[in-house]
C-alpha cells in the first residue's frame, strides 16, 4: 500500500524512550550518590537533595510551575542545610574561660570570674609603670610575675603604617586582661618602630598632612576603645626638629580624642638644653605623664659602658625638671644589661642572662657604687653592664626624693625577677578594673597548652587523639590544609574530642618576608577554606610554618600578614625538639625542663615518623601534672582569644558557613570518587564502542539483505518529493539542486520554499528547474509545512539549502520503507567543510 506523504510518528515509542532515559538518568544519579555515601554520608545526602531541587527547577512548563520550584528550591536548600548542620562535628558552644594559675598559697578562689579578680582598694603612692614588649618569649612570665605589683603596664602593639595615617596592629589584649584583674591599668603603646629602627619618615608622613594625621588619630581611638585599653602611650623616636611644632598639635587632636583615658609621652632622656623635637613644656601640658627614659647612656652601637649610670640619669633629669611639672614626670629605669665583644658591637641581655655570664668562671663581677650598676668581664672578652633589682632600687629613690610621679621599667621579663620586692616606695594601686573575658583562677603552679603541628596523619594524629582522651587533656592542632582534605575525618575527630583548630598555611612551605604577599595569603586562606569546609568554622589561630613568621612592625613577616587577614600569630615557648626525634627521653626532658608560669608546647602529629612524640606524650602529662600545671588550649591560656574560631553573630553568616561546608564536603567526596568515576565511565564507553559496532555490523547485513530483496527502478517505486528550505542561500542553493539531479534515482519533484529571501534565491533554484514557493520570512518549521502541503510524492525527503547528497543517497533510504512499521528514515550526516574551528567541531558532533 502506499505510503501517504507525511512523517509517521509513534506515541508508545516516544514514551517509552523517554521513560528508558529517565531511567538511565535516575541511575546514574543513584549511582553517584552510591559511590559518594562509599566516602561521605553527608555528601550523598547534599548531593541527593540537591539534585531534587535542580529537577525541581528544570522539570517542564506549567501554570504552576513557578510554584512547584520556588516549593522544592525552599526545601532542598532547607534538607542541605539540615544535612550539612547534623554532619558539623559537636563542639563546645560558650568561649572557654581564660584560666589564671595561683600557687595555693595565694588563690584566694577557684570560682569563675567575670570581672576583676582582686577586691583591693586604691592605694595612694608613687606610679610604678611597666613596658611589655610583647614579641618578646619572656613577657608572658614577666606579665604574670609583675601585673599585680605595678600600677600601669604599657603594651606594645601598635606602630605606624607604611601610608600616611595608617596603624599596624598586634593584638596583645592577653596583656589588657591580665593587668586588669591585679588591679593594675593597661595602655597601648603606639611607637615609629619598624621592626629594625625607629622610622622618623613615618611618623613625619602622618604629622605633616592633616587629612593623615585625622586618620591616625581616628585609627588609634578606635583600636583602643574597640579592646578597651584604659590609655595610650605615645611613643615616637629619633623625631628630626622639624617636628617640634607638629608633635604637640597631633599630641592635642589625640587627647581629645581620647577623652577621659590616660595619655602618656615617652622622651628620651639627654643632658643637652636642645631636645630637638620634643618640646617638653608644651607636651607636658597635654599628656597626662612624660615618661623621661633615662636609660641607653651606652648602647650597642658604641663603647661599653653604663647602661644608666647614677651621675648620668641626674643629670639628665636636670633638664626635665626644668620644663616638666615633676608629678608628671616618670622616671625611665632599666631592667636590662648590655654585653660588648668590642666598640659598637654590642648585644642585648636580659637581667638572668647577664648574671649567668657573671657567675661563669673566670668572669670578674663588680659593682659599682658611683654608677649604681654592675660591671662585668666575662672570660672570653666580652664586656657587660646591667641593672638588677639594687639598681632600680636606687633610682626609684631618687624618683621619690625628687618628688616625681613615679618610674617607668623598661621591661617587664627581662628585669631581675626581685625588682618589684626590692622597691623602696610605695607602689600606687588602683581599685580594681573589670574584664570582659570569663576568668577560671585554679589552683597550680602554671598552665599548659599543649599544641601539634603538621597533621593531620593517619598512623600518629589517631593515636595522639586516644592518649589525650583517655588523660582528659585538650591540645590545639594547627593542620596543614592539603593533609586536612587527604584526611578530613581526622579533623572533625580533633574538633569532636574537644581540641582546637587552627592555620597552618595550605602547603607547608618555607615563608619570609621576601616571599610574595599574593603567595602568603594564598596559603593562609586555602588552609582557612579547607578548615571552614571540613569542619564548618572559621580557624583564628594561625602558626606559620617552621616558625619562621617574623612577627615584626614592618608588615612584611608572615605572621604581620596573617594579623593583617584577622589571624591570631601563636608561638611558643617549650619547643620539645620532637622533629629531631632525639629520643624519647630526650624529648620528655625539654618539656618537663619549662619554667612555671603559662607554657605553649610545640610537638607535632605530622611531617614524619612521630613514634618518639606518641611514646613521650603520656610521661609528659603525667611530668607537667605532678609539677602543678593544669592544661588547656590555646585560647584558654591567652587573653588576647576570645574564641578559636570566627564568631558568627548573623543567619546570613551562619547560612554562608553551612554553605561552605555543603558544597566542600561535595566536592571532596567527588575528588576522592574521581578515579572511580573515570574507570567507571571509560568502561561504559568502551562498552557502548563495542555493542555499537555489533548492532552497526547487524544493521548492514538487515541493510543488505533488504537492498537485495527490494530491487530498484521497477514500476512499484514510489514517487519521492525532495523540499528545500531556503533563506538566503543564493551561494550555496545551486550545488544543492544540481547534487539532487544527480542522484541515481531521480525524484518527481524539487520544491525550494523560499522563506522571505532578499537575495537571488528564488532565481537560483528556477534557473535549476526546482518548483519555487515563496512566502514572507515566517521560518524553517512553517517553510516545511508549506512544502509538505505542496509535495505530490509519496515519499518526503527533507533537507538544507547547504546540504548536498551523494547520489546513491535515495538506493540507501528507500529500500527502508519496503517495512510498513517504518515511517521516516534519517541519513547520516557529514560536515564538508571542515577547516574552521567551528566545522571540526560540528564535524565531531555529528
Amino acid at each position: 500500500m502506499p505510503l501517504t506523504p507525511r512523517m509517521v510518528w509513534s506515541p508508545g515509542k516516544a514514551t517509552t524512550a523517554r521513560l528508558a532515559s529517565r531511567l538511565a538518568a535516575l541511575a546514574a544519579a543513584a549511582l553517584v550518590v552510591f559511590l559518594l555515601a562509599r566516602v561521605d554520608a553527608v555528601a550523598a545526602g547534599i548531593s541527593a537533595c540537591g539534585g531534587a531541587a535542580v529537577w525541581a527547577l528544570l522539570r517542564g512548563r506549567s501554570p504552576s510551575r513557578p510554584r512547584r520550584v520556588a516549593t522544592g528550591l525552599v526545601i532542598g536548600a532547607t534538607a542541605v542545610a539540615v544535612i550539612a548542620a547534623l554532619g558539623l562535628p559537636a563542639y563546645r558552644g560558650a568561649p572557654p574561660p581564660l584560666v589564671v594559675a595561683h600557687e595555693p598559697r595565694l588563690l584566694t578562689s577557684t570560682a569563675t570570674a567575670d570581672a576583676g579578680a582582686v577586691a583591693r582598694p586604691a592605694t595612694p603612692g608613687l606610679e610604678a609603670l611597666g613596658f611589655v614588649s610583647t614579641d618578646n618569649e619572656d613577657s608572658w612570665a614577666g606579665v604574670d610575675r609583675d601585673a599585680a605589683g605595678l600600677s600601669t603596664l604599657a603594651a606594645t602593639g601598635i606602630v605606624l603604617g607604611h601610608h600616611g595615617g595608617s596603624i599596624e596592629v598586634t593584638p596583645e589584649a592577653d596583656v589588657l586582661v591580665r593587668s586588669h584583674l591585679n588591679g593594675t591599668r593597661a595602655l597601648a603603646v603606639v611607637s615609629n618602630y619598624d621592626g629594625t629602627n625607629f622610622d622618623p619618615g613615618r611618623a613625619a608622613a602622618m604629622m605633616h598632612d592633616p587629612g593623615s594625621r585625622r586618620r591616625f588619630v581616628s585609627a588609634v581611638t578606635s583600636q583602643v576603645a574597640r579592646q578597651g585599653w584604659d590609655g595610650v602611650v605615645l611613643d615616637l623616636e629619633s623625631l628630626p626638629p622639624s617636628l617640634r611644632t607638629l608633635y604637640p598639635e597631633v599630641l592635642s587632636d589625640l587627647r581629645a580624642a581620647l577623652g577621659g583615658r590616660t595619655l602618656m609621652v615617652t622622651v628620651p632622656a639627654t643632658g643637652d638644653a636642645d631636645l630637638g623635637a620634643y618640646d617638653l613644656a608644651s607636651l607636658s601640658g597635654i599628656a597626662d605623664r612624660i615618661v623621661w627614659m633615662a636609660y641607653d647612656q651606652h648602647d650597642p652601637t658604641g663603647p661599653p659602658g653604663p647602661v644608666a649610670g647614677l651621675p648620668w640619669v641626674r643629670q639628665s633629669l636636670m633638664a626635665a625638671e626644668a620644663a616638666i611639672p615633676r608629678d608628671k614626670l616618670l622616671l625611665g629605669v632599666a631592667g636590662y644589661g648590655y654585653a660588648w665583644t668590642a666598640p659598637g658591637h654590642g648585644a642585648d641581655l636580659t637581667v638572668p642572662e647577664a648574671r649567668a655570664l657573671a657567675d661563669q668562671p673566670g668572669s670578674v663581677a663588680r659593682w659599682d657604687d658611683t654608677q649604681q650598676e654592675w660591671a662585668v668581664h666575662v672570660a672570653d672578652g666580652r664586656q657587660v653592664y646591667f641593672d638588677d633589682a639594687r639598681s632600680v632600687a636606687a633610682r626609684a629613690q631618687l624618683a621619690s626624693t625628687e618628688g616625681l610621679g613615679g618610674i617607668a621599667l623598661w621591661r617587664v621579663g627581662s628585669e631581675d625577677p626581685a625588682t618589684l620586692a626590692s622597691l623602696p616606695i610605695q607602689v600606687r594601686k588602683d581599685a580594681p578594673l573589670p574584664v570582659s573575658r570569663r576568668v577560671q583562677e585554679v589552683q597550680a603552679s602554671g598552665v599548659a597548652a599543649l599544641t601539634f603541628d603538621d597533621g593531620p596523619n593517619p598512623t600518629w594524629t589517631p593515636q595522639i587523639l586516644r592518649v589525650l582522651r583517655a588523660e582528659h587533656v585538650p591540645a590545639t592542632f594547627f593542620v596543614i590544609g592539603k593533609e586536612a582534605e587527604r584526611f578530613p575525618s581526622l579533623v572533625r575527630d580533633e574538633i569532636a574530642n574537644g581540641d582546637v583548630v587552627g592555620n597552618h598555611t595550605y602547603s607547608h612551605p618555607q615563608l619570609t618576608a621576601s616571599t610574595p604577599r599574593w603567595r602568603t595569603r594564598l596559603e593562609i586562606l586555602g588552609d582557612e577554606a579547607v578548615i571552614e569546609g571540613v569542619t564548618g568554622r572559621k580557624p583564628v589561630l594561625f602558626r606559620s610554618p617552621y616558625g619562621g613568621g617574623d612577627m615584626s612592625a614592618r608588615g612584611l613577616g608572615t605572621d604581620q600578614r596573617a594579623t593583617n587577614l584577622g589571624m591570631h600569630v601563636v608561638s611558643w615557648n617549650v619547643d620539645s625538639a620532637d622533629w629531631l626525634r632525639p629520643g624519647i627521653g630526650a624529648v620528655e626532658m625539654k618539656v618537663l625542663g619549662a619554667p612555671p608560669g603559662r607554657a605553649v608546647i610545640l610537638l607535632h602529629d605530622g611531617g614524619g615518623d612521630r613514634a618518639q612524640t606518641v611514646a613521650a606524650l603520656p610521661a609528659i602529662i603525667d611530668g607537667l601534672r605532678a609539677r602543678g600545671y593544669t592544661f588547656t588550649t590555646v585560647d584558654g591560656l591567652d587573653g588576647s582569644v576570645t574564641s578559636p574560631y570566627a564568631v558568627r553573630r548573623t543567619v546570613g553568616d551562619q547560612a554562608r558557613a553551612i554553605g561552605i561546608m555543603a558544597a566542600y564536603r561535595l566536592q571532596l567526596a567527588l575528588r576522592h570518587d574521581g578515579v572511580a568515576v573515570l574507570w567507571i565511565v571509560i568502561a561504559l564507553s568502551l562498552a557502548r564502542i563495542i555493542a555499537s559496532g555489533v548492532l552497526a555490523v547487524v544493521h548492514w547485513r538487515r541493510g543488505s539483505a533488504t537492498s537485495r530483496r527490494v530491487p530498484l527502478a521497477t514500476p512499484a517505486m514510489p514517487s519521492v518529493s525532495v523540499i528545500v528550505p531556503a533563506h538566503n542561500e543564493a551561494r550555496v542553493i545551486d550545488k544543492t539542486i544540481t547534487a539532487i539531479r544527480r542522484l541515481r534515482v531521480a525524484p518527481s519533484e524539487v520544491i525550494v520554499v523560499d522563506d522571505g529571501s532578499t537575495d537571488a534565491t528564488a532565481e537560483i533554484a528556477r534557473a535549476r528547474g526546482a518548483t519555487v514557493l515563496s512566502q514572507r520570512r515566517q521560518g524553517k518549521a512553517v517553510a516545511l509545512d508549506a512544502g509538505v502541503a505542496r509535495s505530490t510524492g509519496e515519499i518526503v525527503v527533507v533537507l538544507d539549502a547547504d546540504t548536498v547528497l551523494r547520489n546513491d543517497f535515495l538506493d540507501a533510504l528507500l529500500p527502508h520503507f519496503a517495512d510498513p512499521r517504518v515511517g521516516a528514515v534519517a541519513g547520516n550526516v557529514k560536515v564538508g567543510n571542515r577547516r574552521g574551528l567551528l566545522g571540526r567541531l560540528q564535524a565531531l558532533e555529528y
